[in-house]
């Protein structure tokens, strides 16, 4: 896998837990993408995440963007500045995909510029947290994104299974 050989190739990395370093097998937990390229942070939201959801990592916006493809994650939490391809260019990528253009995204930043962070909520992103940041408000918006967009899945399900049944809730009448 890639995170097997990133592994070998960045020695650093292989402290990740075992739930970010190989896709789990047939999991109920959503599946979160992990794209950061400081290796002690992509650590640290790993096992921040890891207890509650399958972690997957990346390391920058395209590997990021290969993995989003290949395991299709139910959210993707990626930091904003990183080499090969930044955040921002991997939310467009993912935008203009029909089957992950409305995965979540999450953006993590030292930046703590509001102009910024507004281009990157208009043009895909669903959250924005500046580093550093508790890991509590982490999991937080990760839970929130995540039920949010079940959510969503479950009604398009609704719509897409047929016409809805009207169901009148006036007041019962007794006989």
């Amino acid at each position: 896998s890639v995170i097997e050989e990133l592994r070998f190739a960045r020695p650093e990395l292989a402290e990740l837990p075992a739930a970010a370093r190989a896709p789990a097998a047939a999991s109920t937990k959503p599946r979160v993408l992990v794209v950061e390229d400081n290796p002690d942070m992509n650590r640290f939201v790993a096992q921040c995440l890891g207890d509650h959801y399958q972690v997957a990592c990346a390391f920058d916006g395209r590997e990021g963007l290969e993995q989003a493809l290949a395991l299709r994650p139910t959210l993707v939490v990626s930091d904003i500045m990183m080499p090969n391809m930044s955040g921002d260019e991997m939310i467009a990528e993912l935008r203009a995909l029909p089957e992950l253009s409305g995965t979540p995204i999450l953006l993590l930043s030292a930046k703590a510029d509001d102009e910024l962070k507004v281009k990157l909520l208009d043009h895909g992103a669903q959250d924005f947290i500046v580093k550093p940041f508790a890991e509590k408000d982490l999991l937080v918006r990760v839970r929130n994104l995540i039920e949010a967009h079940q959510a969503m899945a479950q009604l398009d399900g609704l719509r897409k299974a047929g016409p809805f049944v009207e169901v009148n809730c006036g007041a019962l009448q007794e006989n």
